[in-house]
């Protein structure tokens, strides 16, 4: 980098940080920058620090979607497959969002096919079934993607936290509060008595049982 160049390595303006310097074009200096909007890297003139862009233009890139295949609605107020779209990636790459720890910041991204295309992602995992459904990972651990997303509801995403424990109940896997409500057995004492007295969960229902006769 030249003397007379200035060094804007780290400035955030908006949704853009510059990564590092990337050449000069036209007699202007050029930088690596990171959309924090949508997590793309791309390549921007010095001109972008003080104008008034604020992404990397996925912006207009996600209006032109919603325009096109009929997610926006009146008022301007977006679908619930593209606000789930949005929201996914926001968690993975944007560090400002409340979730990004439990998501971007464990490593969790969203998939090639799906990172800069809503119709890809619709495509894959298709129409939200109803309102009582929201986008959910079958394996908390592992990417948004088509084999490992699907539409949930509260209930399902519960038993598909990482915190949740299973156990295998009548040769089925199942979490704590599944059996617990299919027994009608307090959550709590179920999990305690398991883990306490080691044995199945089986045998933990029926002696809970055996004490509230």
């Amino acid at each position: 980098m030249g003397r007379n160049i200035k060094d804007y390595t780290g400035f955030v303006k908006n949704y853009i940080t510059a990564i590092s310097f990337a050449g000069v074009s036209e007699n202007k200096s050029t930088w690596l920058c990171l959309c924090n909007k949508c997590g793309n890297e791309f390549v921007a003139k010095v001109r972008v620090f003080s104008s008034s862009q604020k992404t990397c233009g996925c912006l207009r890139t996600s209006q032109h979607l919603m325009s096109k295949h009929g997610y926006a609605r009146k008022n301007g107020i977006i679908s619930s497959e593209y606000s789930a779209w949005r929201s996914m990636k926001r968690r993975c790459y944007n560090v400002n969002n409340e979730d990004y720890d439990n998501y971007g910041g464990r490593g969790i991204v969203v998939c090639n096919e799906w990172i800069n295309s809503f119709e890809k992602f619709l495509e894959d995992i298709g129409n939200k079934p109803s309102d009582l459904y929201s986008l959910d990972r079958i394996d908390v651990n592992k990417d948004y993607s088509k084999e490992n997303c699907r539409w949930a509801t509260k209930l399902e995403q519960s038993n598909n936290r990482r915190n949740s424990f299973f156990v295998t109940y009548n040769g089925i896997k199942m979490t704590i509060s599944e059996v617990a409500r299919k027994e009608n057995v307090d959550r709590s004492t179920l999990r305690s008595v398991i883990l306490n007295k080691k044995i199945t969960a089986e045998q933990a229902v029926s002696k809970i049982k055996n004490k509230q006769k």
